[in-house]
């Protein structure tokens, strides 16, 4: 097929500027996996379109609004299979991400087709997936024209610098702890039987995270700060047993710290309300936890923010069950922040011993609900790993010595720089059109 190489179309969800209001809703993902590729596109000189309705390519009319030249056009697609919309005549590629062994490949008469994973991947002429699980995942369900390219990760050259300017940097964030009814309620002025009152004690703990008394200790006392970056509603995360396993490995230790930056944007609920509808019920009622070691960030960060989050944490935490590339994981890596890390799915391709500190796992197989793949309508294993192998991982971890801690982090870079740095996708991606077009090149693509 012979390309256009003025363009590159690109669909992707509908997301803010800033990515902030899809942030924790479904398929969020999706939006920043696209803003990666895209820019990573236009620093190689390619010029990008952002298609919303590639539906609507039914008619010419709507290509020559768009300024588009006749003939046909490669078409990138981050989109969940449901939302996936090829454009007639183009070279429709799906970069889809998948964590589970199974996709949906049978529907009852009154599904609707779109419901149908295996015939929407079938539209497309290629997919490309994140990582080698998804890999043979599609291939198994006889997915033709599989490739894996992930979603770039861009390298930091610079050092990683001083741990208190990073936080100093994060200094007005708003932050509150770990809060719980085993509070003291004798002092407090309402009762605590309703939503409102619990987010009126949550919010006398609030504080911009420069003023957090454990994290002020920690970077003191020189003691391990330990980051995570996740969906509190994502049931794959695993994050009461992230919590409880870093409270048993630090119990006792004045200057170790957790700080989870929560994925979410605000729209749906604050920070208070995560509190109470989520972190509340994974640890019980009445009784949770009133913990000053582990702090919640839930406002939005930008990438230098984030930047600063990673270069000021000692250890990544991630205790996921499953996942189709895990950015947040790659981009702590790629700022030198050591893992602490199961090994499964997407993380198989990256995590080691090398540039990690694995958490064991054990594997099951049976009813886990409440997860994207549970639309293909069989059980399938999990790898999952409880408070206690957490928490030998994390006392591992805070046990290195510092040359170890230096080897670990050069590693972590290596490991992102060869496999997800911007140029390594560029070039992946320029020879999977140049397999489609032989005539297209580095310098056909930018002229």
């Amino acid at each position: 097929m012979q390309l256009n190489t003025d363009r590159l179309l690109i669909s992707r969800p509908s997301i803010a500027p800033q990515g902030t209001e899809a942030l924790g809703q479904t398929h969020y993902s999706y939006g920043f996996a696209a803003h990666k590729f895209q820019r990573m596109l236009e620093q190689n000189g390619v010029r990008v379109l952002t298609v919303a309705h590639p539906e609507q390519f039914k008619t010419e009319a709507f290509a020559r609004s768009l300024g588009l030249k006749e003939g046909a056009y490669a078409h990138l697609m981050f989109r969940s299979t449901e939302s996936i919309r090829p454009i007639p005549g183009a070279y429709n590629v799906a970069h889809f991400a998948w964590e589970f062994p199974y996709l949906k490949a049978y529907a009852s008469p009154d599904e609707p087709i779109i419901e149908l994973q295996t015939h929407m991947l079938n539209l497309c002429d290629e997919v490309w997936v994140c990582c080698t699980y998804t890999s043979r995942v599609l291939e198994e369900h006889g997915i033709p024209n599989v490739h894996v390219i992930p979603s770039p990760i861009e390298v930091s050259n610079a050092d990683r610098g001083s741990k208190d300017l990073a936080w100093e940097q994060l200094g007005n964030a708003e932050s509150i702890h770990l809060v719980s009814f085993s509070t003291n309620f004798q002092s407090l002025p309402f009762e605590l039987d309703r939503e409102e009152d619990y987010v009126k004690l949550a919010r006398t703990h609030s504080r911009p995270l420069g003023r957090q008394p454990r994290l002020q200790g920690a970077l003191k006392k020189g003691g391990p700060v330990v980051v995570s970056v996740l969906n509190p509603y994502d049931k794959r995360k695993n994050l009461a047993n992230l919590i409880e396993g870093f409270l048993l490995a630090t119990a006792g230790r004045e200057d170790a710290v957790l700080v989870i930056k929560l994925a979410t944007s605000g729209v749906v609920e604050l920070p208070e309300g995560y509190l109470y509808h989520q972190i509340r019920l994974l640890f019980g009622r009445p009784h949770c936890l009133d913990e000053d070691r582990v702090i919640f960030v839930g406002g939005y960060l930008s990438d230098d923010d984030m930047a600063a989050l990673y270069r000021g944490a000692d250890f990544y935490l991630c205790t996921s069950i499953a996942e189709g590339q895990n950015l947040p994981l790659l981009e702590a890596m790629a700022h030198g922040c050591v893992p602490i890390s199961v090994r499964n799915t997407a993380m198989m391709d990256y995590i080691s011993e090398e540039t990690a500190v694995v958490i064991a796992e054990s594997r099951y197989k049976g009813v886990f609900s409440g997860l994207a793949g549970d639309v293909s309508g069989k059980t399938f294993p999990i790898s999952l790993c409880d408070r206690y192998q957490i928490a030998e991982a994390v006392e591992r971890a805070t046990s290195l010595p510092p040359e170890a801690m230096v080897q670990m982090r050069a590693a972590c870079r290596a490991t992102v720089e060869q496999g997800y740095a911007p140029d390594v996708v560029f070039q992946r991606v320029l020879d999977r059109l140049q397999a489609v077009d032989g005539a297209i090149t580095r310098e056909a693509l930018s002229a």
